[in-house]
C-alpha cells in the first residue's frame, strides 16, 4: 500500500459506496462514511459512519477539512427529479472541494460515455431514462469547475460480484468484453477507485472500467 489516506466518502451505505469503504479500509486507509442512515455504513476496520446531507456543501467542506480526498458515491435515485438531484449534488460537491482544497472523485454513469464508433451512448437510450442524463449534467458541472475532479463511469452493468482485480480501464469510451457485454462487479470498481486515490492518473478527467 502507498501512503495512508484520509477519505471522506459520501454515500457510504449504498451498493457501490459500501464496497469502496470496505476496500479502502482493507488497505489501511481511514474512511469517514457519510450517509443519511449512518447505521447502514459498513462498520469494518477504520470506517467511521457520519450522518450527513449531500446537498449541504458547507457542511461537507467542514467534514473534508481533515480529508485527503472527497469521494461521492451518490446517484439520483428514488423520489424527486433526478436532474435537479444530480445538479444539486454536483454543485454541493464542487463547493466542498473548492472550499476545502481537496480532490473530488465522483462515481459517474455509463451514459456519459461514447461507443467504440464514436457515437454517444446517451443517444441510444430512451428519453424516459432520466438518470443517465442527470449524471451527464453533473459531469458538465465538474468540467466547468476549478477543482481537481475525476468522474469515474462504470461499465453499463455494475452489480455485486467478485473482487478479481482483473479488468480494463479507459477514459471516455464504453468498455465491452468479447461477447459485447459491458459489465463490472462493484467490488472490482471499488478496487480501481481506491487505486486512483492512491495513484492519481485522471485529474480533471473522466475514466471508465470494464472486463
Amino acid at each position: 500500500m502507498s501512503d495512508k489516506r484520509n477519505i471522506l466518502l459520501i454515500g457510504a451505505s449504498g451498493m457501490i459506496g459500501s464496497r469502496i469503504a470496505v476496500e479502502a479500509a482493507a488497505r489501511g486507509h481511514d474512511v469517514v462514511g457519510v450517509a443519511r442512515n449512518p447505521d447502514r455504513v459498513p462498520g469494518a476496520g477504520t470506517i467511521i459512519p457520519v450522518k450527513g446531507d449531500v446537498y449541504d456543501g458547507a457542511a461537507l467542506a467542514a467534514l473534508a477539512r481533515d480529508a485527503d480526498v472527497i469521494v461521492s458515491a451518490v446517484s439520483p435515485r428514488g423520489e424527486g427529479d433526478p436532474m435537479a438531484q444530480a445538479r444539486s449534488t454536483a454543485m454541493a460537491l464542487v463547493e466542498a472541494a473548492s472550499a476545502s482544497g481537496k480532490r473530488l472523485i465522483m462515481v459517474g454513469g455509463a451514459g456519459s460515455l461514447s461507443l467504440p464508433d464514436g457515437s454517444a451512448l446517451i443517444d441510444q437510450l430512451p428519453d424516459t431514462l432520466l438518470e443517465p442524463r442527470a449524471m451527464l449534467a453533473a459531469l458538465d458541472i465538474l468540467r466547468r469547475s476549478d477543482v481537481d475532479w475525476t468522474f469515474f463511469s462504470p461499465a453499463a452493468t455494475i452489480e455485486p460480484g467478485e473482487r478479481t482485480t482483473h479488468y480494463r480501464l479507459g477514459t471516455t469510451t464504453l468498455i465491452s468484453d468479447a461477447e459485447g457485454q459491458s459489465r463490472i462487479s462493484a467490488e472490482d470498481y471499488a478496487h480501481a477507485l481506491v487505486d486512483e486515490i492512491e495513484e492519481p492518473r485522471h485529474i480533471r478527467a473522466q475514466m471508465t472500467i470494464g472486463y
